[in-house]
């Protein structure tokens, strides 16, 4: 069995993750926000975020993910998450941490939304699989491509 370890996520794990991202997660990042650096993308989402985990396996990030603040008045927060091709080979164990970060970013925002790039179909059937729920596509980005917006409540 894996041994797939969550602690928080430092600047460096987006310098490492970044040349290993799924083609999917840099498909959604180029349509969602143009053509920008994968690595200084994946920092400034750091930098952004208000609580980020990495999940590691043997010391190299699988996964970073985090969550940002749309709105501290009305409580919206922002999860985001992308992973590297092997991340693939751990599906049960990557769904286990990742759920547990759901109620912690519940706790910080009783309302949580973002937008998944239609082609990211995995990641779209791993959101529903956590709870989140899928909406209709819609333009997104500069390019106006579909996205389903997607949101949970606590």
């Amino acid at each position: 069995m894996a041994r797939i370890v969550a602690r928080a996520a430092e600047p460096v794990d987006a310098t490492a993750l970044a040349p290993r991202l799924r083609a999917a997660d840099v498909e959604e990042i180029h349509a969602a926000f143009g053509p920008v650096d994968i690595a200084d993308a994946l920092r400034a989402s750091l930098r952004s975020s208000v609580k980020a985990w990495t999940a590691t396996l043997d010391g190299e990030p699988l996964f970073i993910g985090g969550v940002g603040c749309l709105s501290f008045v009305s409580g919206v927060g922002s999860p985001w998450l992308v992973a590297a091709e092997e991340a693939t080979r751990y599906p049960a164990a990557l769904t286990r941490v990742a759920k547990g970060f759901v109620p912690e970013m519940l706790e910080l925002f009783p309302r949580l939304e973002n937008w998944v790039d239609v082609r990211n179909k995995a990641s779209a059937a791993w959101l529903a699989r956590l709870g989140f729920t899928l909406y209709d596509p819609e333009p997104y980005g500069p390019q106006g491509l579909p996205f389903h917006r997607f949101d949970m409540e606590a």
